[in-house]
């Protein structure tokens, strides 16, 4: 994901997305990757994509200190549809 982080600073999603999908592959668990993958789907237009994920991490989002950051995002995609 350290990989990553530079890429998706430079908005450069198509570059990240590999990164991110490599870590999910050993970890398909990890809040951050999966946080990544939602917020590359959600910039590159696959909003069901980075909702379904979103709504999957926010029962975690407490524990992470990212509830409030989750749902807003979910808040957002769901005013947009």
């Amino acid at each position: 994901l350290s990989c990553a982080q530079p890429q998706l600073a430079l908005g450069l999603h198509e570059h990240a997305e590999p990164f991110v999908l490599d870590a999910l592959e050993q970890d398909p668990e990890n809040f951050e990757g999966l946080a990544m993958l939602a917020a590359i789907h959600e910039r590159r237009g696959r909003r069901a994509d980075a909702l379904a994920i979103y709504r999957r991490l926010l029962p975690r989002g407490e524990a992470v200190g990212m509830r409030a950051e989750l749902e807003v995002a979910i808040a957002r995609l769901v005013l947009e549809e």
